[in-house]
């Protein structure tokens, strides 16, 4: 965030060449809550969602657990988007 506000700081005082082009699509609330929610479950899990289904096969079957709880965020993150935002999650791009 830090990188996009000096880079908009610099274009804006023309110090950088028209060339860079930055979107200029607004920050959605929801990307905070879900940054917020997945840091929340990155923590309290220890592990990010990558190895995390990794794990199971080395032995640590307490993975087991975040993995489903990785399953049901996803299954709900599709009904609260549907419900709430009023289009589906698949159209995000």
């Amino acid at each position: 965030m830090l990188g996009f506000w000096i880079v908009r700081r610099l274009k804006a005082q023309g110090k950088l060449p028209p060339s860079i082009k930055l979107p200029e699509k607004r920050l959605h609330p929801g990307v905070v809550l879900g940054a917020i929610l997945l840091g929340i479950g990155w923590g309290l899990s220890g592990t990010c969602p990558g190895p995390t289904v990794i794990q199971p096969g080395e032995g640590h079957l307490i993975a087991l657990a975040t993995v489903g709880g990785i399953l049901v965020g996803n299954r709900l993150y599709h009904l609260v988007h549907a419900r709430f935002f009023r289009w589906p999650a698949e159209v995000c791009g």
